[in-house]
């Protein structure tokens, strides 16, 4: 059976390196990924331009985006004015897996609009199976803050909501935490936890294992490292952040606690302590809307999705 294997977390939460190691186990990440760019991604997305392109369909259509607070409503998802972008979602799926048997995804953009793509998955009958990719959420909030123009108390609040997603998306499914940290620090063991839970086999001694670890991971990749003691630390962290950190972080250690009921009781917890209101959203960037600020940094955030690579073309395969 084809298989998908889908990246899926936080933007700045270390997605791309994932994706790169990913290529270490055998899967296709296809021809059309974006070129890298300076200064915000040196050594590449690893992200399907056309996939990305979707995506951006996806939210335009719904009237959502990967910025807004409030969670993506599921009946928002099931519009039928969304048909014409299944079938493109299908053809592009069709297309990536007529020349490989497993095809890994990724763009953050893809966490909060999994049941759209839960749904092609089941109706073309490929297999999926999902890593989560865990960062501490003080380096991710600001990264997001220096490259979008967020606030850090609005990127905190991207995290989890993000992060949150990623979890109850795939409760039940065949999936993977792991700590980006640690894919730093051991490559190796991190990639064969990787493999073990999705049913994906790494050769040890191969050139794709050496070129990903000394040839693409480098610690300049890490631009900020923090611990749990500084999480805690902090009071510009809101509490419901740390819980779930605390949480997925025991789910990228104990491979017994990711597929636990234990686990889905425990994100009750920091879901009810958020208590983000929709109404909310345009307030907690902390600017006003129509001040020059806030218009910079909308436009910033904009930017920052489309990558710099708005208009790209959507490609076919040859049949």
């Amino acid at each position: 059976m084809k298989k998908i294997i889908v990246v899926i977390g936080p933007g700045r939460s270390g997605t791309s390196v994932v994706t790169r190691g990913l290529q270490v186990l055998g899967v296709s990440l296809g021809n059309r990924l974006m070129p890298p760019k300076r200064g915000v991604n040196d050594k590449g997305f690893w992200e399907d331009q056309d996939i990305y392109a979707l995506n951006r369909a996806i939210f335009k259509k719904i009237r959502h985006d990967w910025n807004l607070l409030r969670p993506v409503p599921a009946l928002a998802l099931r519009q039928p004015n969304l048909e014409s972008l299944k079938s493109r979602a299908k053809e592009i799926v069709r297309c990536r897996l007529q020349s490989a048997s497993t095809f890994g995804m990724k763009d953050p953009q893809i966490t909060r609009l999994l049941p759209f793509w839960q749904e092609v998955f089941g109706s073309m009958g490929v297999q999926a199976g999902y890593v989560l990719a865990c960062r501490n959420p003080m380096s991710v909030a600001q990264s997001l803050s220096r490259y979008t123009g967020l606030t850090l108390k609005r990127a905190y609040l991207i995290w989890f909501e993000f992060t949150l997603a990623s979890l109850i998306h795939t409760k039940g499914l065949e999936r993977v935490v792991v700590n980006y940290e640690s894919l730093l620090r051991d490559s190796l063991g991190q990639l064969e936890r990787i493999g073990s839970a999705l049913g994906l086999k790494i050769d040890a001694m191969g050139r794709e294992l050496h070129e990903y670890r000394h040839g693409f991971l480098d610690r300049e990749l890490c631009h900020a490292e923090y611990g749990m003691a500084d999480l805690r630390a902090s009071n510009a962290v809101p509490r419901h952040v740390v819980a779930l950190y605390e949480l997925i972080l025991s789910l990228a250690s104990d491979p017994a606690v990711v597929a636990g009921g234990d686990a889905a009781a425990r994100i009750a917890e920091p879901s009810r302590l958020s208590g983000i209101k929709p109404e909310q959203d345009r307030y907690l960037m902390d600017r006003r809307p129509g001040s020059r600020q806030g218009v910079k940094a909308r436009s910033k955030e904009t930017e920052y999705a489309a990558g710099g690579r708005d208009g790209i073309r959507h490609a076919r395969c040859a049949d």
